[in-house]
Parts: C-alpha cells; sequence; structure tokens
C-alpha cells in the first residue's frame, strides 16, 4: 500500500504537466444597461438584463485562440420590434465574430473584431496583470480554484479563479499570467462574468488556433478610438465591460 501511494505521488505531477493542450467552453455573461426616451419607460420590462454567450479557448503549446463556440444555436440574436403611438422601435443584438489569438512565446497578440460591418485585424503587445494572490477557493468543474485580484486600470477591478491543476498560465480573452488555467472572470463584480462549462484536455486540431488575417489592420489605441467614434455616432457607449445602449426612436409615416 506505501509503495503505490509514493508512486501516485510521483506520477501524478507528470501526468498533470503533461497536459498542456486541449480547450475550455466557457459561458461569457455581459450586463446591459438600456436607456429609453420617457414616452417608452413602460417596455422596460420587456427587455434583456444581460447578454450571454458561449465561448471556447483552444490551446496548445505557447499560443491560444479564444472565439465564439460552433455549437448550433449557441449564440442566437435577440430582437425586439415595437410599433404603436406613431413610433416605430426594434431593437436587435447579434455575437460579432470576435477573436483573440495570443502568442505567449513572443507576447503578441492578434484580435478579430467586427464593427458595423467592418472587419478590423488588432495586432498589439499583451498586456501585463500585477495579480494579487488571494485566499479563497472554489471548485469549478471538479477543479479546485484559487482567486486572484488585478485592476488593469482605473476603471476596471478583475477577479480571477485559476486551478494549478491544467498547469498552463492562459484564459479566456486577454487574461493570463497566474500558474494556472484561469476557469473564471469577474470584471467590475457584475458587468461581465466569464465561467467555465467544459473542460477538455488532450491533443487538439492544428487547425483549431489559426491566426486571425482578414481585416483593416490596427493597433489597440487606434481601433478604441474608431470604436469610441461609432458608438456616439449609434447612441451607445461602454461602461467598464458592461455595454450601455441610449436607444432613438423615430415616428412612423402612418
Amino acid at each position: 500500500m506505501r509503495t503505490f501511494v509514493i508512486t501516485l505521488i510521483f506520477i501524478l505531477p507528470i501526468l498533470l504537466f503533461g497536459q498542456k493542450e486541449g480547450s475550455v467552453t466557457y459561458m461569457e455573461t455581459t450586463k446591459l444597461e438600456i436607456e429609453l426616451p420617457d414616452e417608452m419607460k413602460e417596455m422596460m420590462k420587456d427587455f434583456p438584463t444581460e447578454r450571454t454567450s458561449e465561448k471556447v479557448l483552444y490551446f496548445k503549446d505557447k499560443v491560444s485562440l479564444y472565439k465564439n463556440s460552433d455549437r448550433k444555436g449557441a449564440n442566437e440574436d435577440t430582437e425586439m420590434e415595437h410599433a404603436g403611438g406613431g413610433m416605430h422601435f426594434k431593437f436587435k443584438m447579434s455575437e460579432p465574430d470576435n477573436r483573440t489569438y495570443n502568442d505567449y512565446a513572443s507576447r503578441q497578440y492578434t484580435s478579430k473584431k467586427d464593427l458595423l460591418g467592418k472587419t478590423f485585424i488588432i495586432e498589439d503587445e499583451m498586456g501585463k496583470y500585477n495579480w494579487k494572490l488571494g485566499s479563497d477557493k472554489r471548485r469549478i468543474l471538479d477543479h479546485v480554484c484559487m482567486n486572484a485580484t488585478a485592476q488593469p486600470d482605473e476603471e476596471t477591478e478583475v477577479v480571477a479563479w485559476f486551478t494549478t491543476e491544467i498547469p498552463v498560465s492562459m484564459g479566456p480573452s486577454s487574461y493570463h499570467g497566474l500558474p494556472g488555467m484561469i476557469l473564471a472572470v469577474e470584471i467590475n463584480e457584475n458587468d461581465q462574468i466569464i465561467v467555465a462549462k467544459e473542460v477538455s484536455l488532450g491533443a487538439i486540431e492544428k487547425d483549431k488556433i489559426e491566426r486571425p488575417s482578414k481585416g483593416k489592420k490596427v493597433n489597440q489605441a487606434e481601433f478604441d478610438k474608431i470604436r469610441e467614434e461609432k458608438m456616439e455616432e449609434m447612441g451607445a457607449k461602454s461602461g467598464g465591460r458592461g455595454v450601455k445602449v441610449i436607444t432613438h426612436t423615430r415616428r412612423s409615416n402612418g
């Protein structure tokens, strides 16, 4: 019996550190704050308060790709339409085909962002998170996770839950830099929450992780400026990681 236990102690770390490729499926929930004109306030009860989408992180060696899930029905459009009182209102929210490719060896990332019918390829240096390790623990998908916090800017607070049982310093979207896979992220408490719903470890096909390349190439600062200008034109603005939407109505002609 003693020999068996000792054998497990030596073999288990080898097995864990061999699990350096696979995929993690996440549910990403973003808070929506919608402002309506006074004459439409009674419609607020019908509006969604959050948007949930399914994402997948593919990882292998020193690269990863975070993208929409290909599962049928995973990211359907949210639509609403109202006509009455001489007004016509239509609300539609679709999940853009955004992708984030991280190269941890070169510390460069490439993101594909769809913005109002145009595709942008953002190439820039990966950011660095000054994580502070906490003492809390929780289980996510039978993996023991520990917490860490970071404040990448004055308006954003991030809580990450990572597990050393998956020994890769990666996570969803741009989040990384902890001694294990990040399985959950909480941004500004509830503006955005990302939680793993499935982990699949093992060999993945090489074409699952492809660097996005088709679109107008910009750096992050250039894209942020373009997005802010477009959102102002559309009467919307970002609020942290949540989304604030200010709607406008148009009068019906008949």
